[in-house]
């Protein structure tokens, strides 16, 4: 690592430090869109910056559902949700988790 990348690798290591899983992408560069992502176990930070990331945690959220299957607000927590959808004729919650496919 050189000195001036430091900056920019510090998420990184904070991360890493925290227990978060790092993944590498030999491939990485501002012309391509190459996302071949893989988990990394030892990490010696010898490559770029950009090379490197804190995998992705799925986000979850919650919408609300009309009688008549139309989206009527999205809440980040479930009791938000619930809130909404108390008192109105057919509607629902629906949970939603994001997938994240690599391949």
């Amino acid at each position: 690592m050189k000195q001036s990348e430091a900056a920019e690798f510090w998420p990184l290591i904070k991360a890493w430090g925290e227990g978060k899983q790092l993944q590498f992408n030999a491939h990485t560069s501002p012309c391509e869109k190459n996302n071949h992502w893989v988990d990394v176990s030892d990490v010696s930070f010898s490559y770029l910056p950009r090379q490197y990331r804190i995998k992705p945690e799925p986000r979850e959220f919650f919408l609300t559902v009309n009688r008549h299957e139309e989206v009527t607000s999205v809440h980040t927590r479930e009791q938000e949700a619930e809130n909404c959808a108390a008192g109105r004729l057919q509607w629902r919650v629906v949970k939603v988790r994001e997938v994240l496919d690599y391949d």
